[in-house]
This record gives C-alpha cells, structure tokens and sequence, in this order.
C-alpha cells in the first residue's frame, strides 16, 4: 500500500507500507498526513510506517479514486472494502487506533467473520496452550474488561450455547 501525493505530473514523494495486506482477513487501514506532509499509516490501530510526501495543492479535482489508479496500466483493487472514511482534520493515533476498535468483531477470535466454537478452541489454545493470539488481540476480549483469559472463552460458550449475553 502506498501514499502519494503529484504536483501536475510529478510525484511528490511516497510512502510505502510493505506487505501490509492479508489475504481473507478484515483490516483497518488508515494514512493521516500533516500539514508538512509527514505521513503516518496505520494497520489494525497501529502505526505500521512513517514518512513524507508532498502537500496536496488546493485544486479542483475532477478525477477521484478509491481503490484504483488514475493511470489505466495499473490494476485494480481486488477485495473488498467495507467502509471509507476522510476528515478535514488530522486525526490523532489514539483516534485511529479507537476507530479500530470500532470495527473488531468481539469474539471472532480466528478472524474469519464468524462466531462460532472453532473461536472458543482458539481461545482456550491461546490462554492454556501458548497458541496464536486472537486476530486482532482485541477479538479475544469478548466481555470487554481489557484482559484476553479463560473468561472470555467461557463468556462466548455461554453465548454460543446457553443464550448468553453477545460479546459487549
């Protein structure tokens, strides 16, 4: 994924997150630039690369794209996007990272867009086990008291199976 900014023809720099996507997996990605153009983008709440790039000039833009170039030769997107945001402001890296936690699904532990027992095995592997952690860590925190631990795991049983309350 790549950041830049042209003046007329001429790129003004770019800023490249290197093998930030993942195949079959819902990420939150965003790209904030300050008014010196120093860039930040993020992957999941976190900051993934930093750095500069021109300062977009005020133009009237006639050609806007998301998830395609302004040039035929390159490809287009192939996934899906969810959801597109854009601020007339700056936002903070605790303002993306709390955007983020917005979009995690609580209890898709294995992050594949299902809640179901395979996520209360992946809990248990994870807090008895030393399994993988949950995808994104915060997954895991079905009953939200910041902690990812064998309650979690009984938490989502309890909503799987007795009628439970939902991940919070």
């Amino acid at each position: 994924m790549a950041f830049e900014v042209y003046h007329d023809d001429s790129s003004g720099g770019k800023v490249i997150a290197n093998d930030i996507l993942e195949t079959g997996k819902w990420l939150h990605l965003a790209a904030v630039e300050d008014q010196n153009g120093y860039v930040k983008i993020f992957k999941n709440g976190e900051v993934v690369v930093v750095g500069i790039t021109a300062v977009p000039q005020n133009v009237n833009r006639v050609q806007n794209y998301i998830a395609r170039s302004n040039w035929d030769c390159d490809e287009y997107f192939s996934g899906k996007i969810d959801e597109v945001k854009v601020y007339a402001r700056i936002l903070s890296d605790e303002e993306i990272r709390e955007e983020f936690i917005k979009g995690v699904v609580r209890g898709d532990a294995n992050n594949n867009g299902e809640i179901t027992i395979a996520d209360v095995v992946y809990l248990v592997n994870y807090v008895l086990k030393n399994g993988p952690s949950p995808i994104p860590f915060e997954a895991g925190d079905v009953n939200c008291d910041e902690n990812v631990d064998i309650i979690d795991a009984v938490y989502l049983v309890n909503y799987l199976f007795k009628d439970g309350p939902p991940p919070c």
